[in-house]
């Protein structure tokens, strides 16, 4: 059966409540781009947290991605199962004090899909706060290096990315980068792409670099460093910047958060640190009341779609998906995960990530293929690990069983 498209608006995520679940008998249609239910048949509105509307949002969210992107891998990812003979597993680990589905397809895109961006960014963040630790024990010291440059509404995303790219290829190719990590003894980078879009000057590729020093050492003279090796190398690409945005060095214990907080994104567990700014720009949030100002990010640019059904919106995140699709989120210098002992997480793919479980994750329960089928219909797969998040068994097989006896008489026929 066609997936059920997500219903609800981020409007709603935000206030803390999800509307009712909307219910419909195929793909739906985007009507001035939102998808519009035809029968509604269960009722979610209790009262969430911040963090469980955000979890909600993204099964949302991709739904909405899946639907522009239609003929990419997000098509069955979460939502198909892997064959016909597989059940669909429901896995809780404590641990982590989240669940997550076994048995279903996954795309495994961090560019593309909410739900796998936002698996794949927790595990990569995970991995960089090791890695950090690691650093730290050896006596190290972490920066953060953020690389930009100046750009206009009429730039294409496809020539300022290859621009940006081959700059950035030949900067640590050349003699004065090279001589100026020899100068402050740097053994390694972490180096992510990110990109976000803003109605005065469009698209905005930049990279945030985690940079190892083996002390702690001027960020301001490794600044200016940086900037005479930058700025030659993006010039010959034809780009341009400013000594104040071209290269930004910050301490990793200072004022990260404050970099961050232009995107009002509050972590409610903790402070932002340099491994969220690298793995976790897809949850970031342009504020709303300055959205000319600041920029939106990618799937800043769905909440955009599915709020408002703007059609540029739509064109806008096709262009991005289709320039990103393929690329490494994640880009280790040579022998810096070795070195810090976490090279074999650092080596797995965005897929293998994306479809790891959890060392301590236990099964609660199988979903036979009819049971799948009436929580895909009633659009209720993000509800229902929200379930499984407490870990018991009995609310989990109570919360499928009302939902199959909800779904049978709308569809008209026994799941």
């Amino acid at each position: 059966m066609p997936e059920t498209p997500d219903v609800g608006t981020g409007t709603q995520a935000a206030a803390g409540c999800v509307s009712a679940v909307g219910v419909v008998g195929d793909r739906g249609a985007l009507q001035g781009g939102r998808e519009t239910p035809l029968v509604y048949i269960a009722n979610t509105a209790a009262a969430l947290t911040s963090e469980a509307a955000s979890r909600l949002e993204k099964w949302e969210l991709q739904s909405v991605s899946r639907l522009l992107l239609s003929r990419e891998r997000i098509k069955h990812c979460c939502l198909s199962r892997i064959s016909r003979e597989k059940n669909v597993g429901v896995y809780h680990s404590l641990s982590h004090s989240s669940s997550h589905y076994g048995g279903l397809q996954t795309c495994g895109s961090v560019w593309h899909c909410p739900v796998c961006a936002a698996r794949v960014a927790e595990r990569r963040r995970e991995l960089l706060t090791r890695a950090m630790a690691a650093a730290t024990d050896l006596g190290g010291h972490p920066l953060l290096v953020s690389y930009t440059f100046s750009h206009k509404r009429s730039d294409t995303l496809s020539g300022s990315l290859g621009a940006f790219l081959d700059a950035q290829r030949a900067m640590v190719g050349n003699r004065p980068y090279k001589r100026l990590m020899a100068k402050y003894g740097i053994i390694g980078t972490v180096k992510a792409l990110e990109v976000t879009w803003g109605r005065s000057n469009g698209w905005h590729p930049h990279a945030h670099v985690i940079m190892f020093a083996p002390a702690e050492i001027d960020p301001a003279a490794l600044e200016e460093g940086l900037y005479r090796a930058w700025g030659p190398a993006a010039d010959r690409r034809g780009l341009t910047m400013t000594r104040e945005r071209g290269v930004k060095v910050q301490s990793t214990f200072g004022k990260v958060a404050d970099y961050v907080a232009k995107w009002g994104h509050a972590p409610a567990r903790r402070l932002w640190g340099a491994e969220d700014e690298l793995t976790k720009s897809h949850s970031k949030r342009a504020h709303r009341d300055d959205q000319a100002g600041s920029g939106y990010s990618p799937f800043d640019l769905l909440r955009w779609l599915n709020d408002t059904g703007e059609s540029q919106a739509a064109a806008l995140f096709r262009d991005y998906a289709m320039t990103f699709k393929g690329r490494r989120q994640l880009t280790w210098s040579l022998g810096l995960a070795a070195l810090l002992g976490v090279a074999a997480d650092a080596e797995k793919s965005d897929e293998e990530v994306a479809t790891e479980l959890a060392d301590d994750a236990v099964l609660l329960a199988t979903l036979t293929p009819g049971e799948w089928r009436a929580v895909r219909f009633a659009n209720q797969r993000g509800q229902l690990l929200e379930v499984a998040r407490s870990g018991d068994v009995l609310a989990l097989r109570a919360f499928v069983a009302e939902l199959v006896v909800r779904v049978a008489p709308v569809i008209g026929y026994a799941v």
